[in-house]
């Protein structure tokens, strides 16, 4: 459900990450644990995501829009962290992936910039927050 996406695994292959609605049908990211099969809720956000998701290299986090902002989310706790200032719908990260750095210090995304009479599609860079 939410977002387009695909399921991912995590760098080491313990987990196969995806989103799922739950009981307010917010989209929130899940993790299966690939020996037992059991999936396991790690956001809690009062909100939903609206882009696919990017491990970090180390796999202790994922990165994607949501609520206006670049989210970068701890798998081991559940705590999320935003990336950029939250924004309005004109003017926040637009809903396509965010891809973190072949070093996991960076994380890319698509932002609309508006200009007079026009608005482009920009690539921003934002600091991870490598916890």
């Amino acid at each position: 459900i939410g977002p387009r996406h695909w399921t991912v695994a995590s760098p080491d292959g313990a987990y196969v990450g995806c989103f799922a609605k739950d009981d307010e049908g917010n989209s929130q990211f899940n993790v299966v644990d690939t020996a037992s099969g059991d999936m396991h809720q790690i956001s809690h956000h009062p909100f939903s995501a609206t882009s696919a998701f990017t491990w970090r290299r180390d796999g202790q986090a994922v990165a994607y829009v949501a609520n206006g902002s670049v989210i970068e989310l701890s798998i081991t706790d559940g705590d999320f962290i935003r990336l950029t200032p939250q924004a309005a719908a004109d003017t926040a990260p637009t809903h396509h992936a965010c891809v973190y750095s072949p070093d996991g210090t960076k994380i890319a995304f698509m932002n609309t910039v508006h200009a007079t009479h026009k608005a482009f599609t920009q690539l921003f860079v934002v600091d991870s927050a490598g916890r």
